[in-house]
């Protein structure tokens, strides 16, 4: 890390955590760090001219941006996926890509489960009901997890939370995961079956995956007649994994009891998206990470993982074009 004169510079163009800037302040001889959310998109590029990194959450960074920051050496994405950032750009430009990936695993493991309890006990709707004074009790008549089948599409660090929780609930509990390891899952006690195997077994099917060229629409109008009736589908990844349009004959029809979802395609989403007004669909504003805890935890590990960076040259999970396609 550089001293004196050539500071190391930083722009933080999201949220972070008070916790992480008091990592940073154990180094402030050596950094100058300039915090800077919420700037548009031509603000920022005058700003990222001459900093050496920039650490963002939900900011796009674009080949644009990166072409702008002449020094720019490193990107840390404050969270998991980095579906924002243009990879293969960054790799052109031999600048660095990380995130904190394990830091909200928890977190969003939990608003996982959540959800699916949520929209098999329709709590919201039952709120709703009794906050307008009535008292339906056998219209809310809800459905037990307890010996389901639990489908995880993706076995990563999120997945695997829910596998083990979900065994908890006395589930038994399949995966489809290209990625992993057999010994992993073996560890884990979850069986691998393919892709159409698990959307046919499942009465549960909860996705974890990264969104890439390979899984955009992952979950779609052509493969949504293959899963199991009345079955729930869970999405606390990210939008673009489940086609919005593509989903809608399956609530119509009631092949999906429900979709529950923390994610859209565009976010926040247009008032008009029938997502918003289905009734068999709960959703939330992206809320897996947005824990008190996990927040501190991302931003916390990110700030010390771009101090490492600087002092040793290594890149802590780091991220390009070939590792993206990897389980969350």
């Amino acid at each position: 890390m550089t001293t004196g004169a050539s500071k190391t510079k930083i722009l933080i163009a999201d949220e972070i955590a008070p916790e992480a800037l008091q990592v940073f302040e154990r180094q402030k001889e050596n950094l100058e760090i300039e915090i800077l959310p919420g700037l548009d998109s031509k603000k920022l590029k005058e700003k990222i001219f001459d900093k050496d990194a920039l650490l963002v959450r939900m900011t796009a960074v674009n080949e644009s941006l990166l072409a702008a920051g002449k020094n720019l050496k490193i990107v840390g994405r404050i969270g998991n996926g980095v579906d924002n950032i243009d990879l293969k750009a960054a790799e052109k430009r031999g600048i660095k890509i990380m995130n904190s990936p394990t830091a909200s695993a928890n977190s969003t493991a939990e608003h996982t489960i959540a959800l699916l309890l949520a929209a098999l006990r329709k709590i919201p709707e039952a709120h709703r009901s009794l906050r307008v004074g009535k008292w339906e009790r056998n219209f809310y008549k809800g459905t037990e997890v307890a010996g389901k089948t639990f489908g995880i599409i993706g076995l990563g660090r999120i997945g695997s939370r829910v596998a083990l929780r979900m065994k908890a609930f006395e589930c038994e509990v399949i995966a489809c995961d290209p990625y992993l390891a057999p010994e992993r899952a073996a560890s884990l006690k979850v069986p691998l079956v393919s892709f159409e195997e698990l959307l046919s077994r499942s009465d549960f099917v909860s996705i974890h995956t990264p969104l890439n060229e390979s899984t955009r629409y992952l979950l779609n109008a052509k493969n949504m007649p293959f899963m199991k009736n009345s079955s729930v589908l869970v999405n606390a990844a990210r939008g673009g994994l489940v086609e919005e349009r593509g989903i809608l004959p399956a609530l119509q029809s009631k092949k999906l009891l429900a979709y529950a979802t923390d994610v859209f395609e565009t976010e926040p989403p247009d008032s008009k998206n029938y997502l918003l007004h289905h009734p068999q669909v709960i959703c939330t504003p992206h809320l897996g990470a947005q824990t008190q805890e996990a927040q501190i935890r991302v931003s916390v590990a990110m700030a010390e993982q771009l101090i490492h960076f600087f002092e040793t040259g290594e890149v802590l999970n780091a991220v390009d074009s070939q590792t993206e396609g990897k389980n969350l």
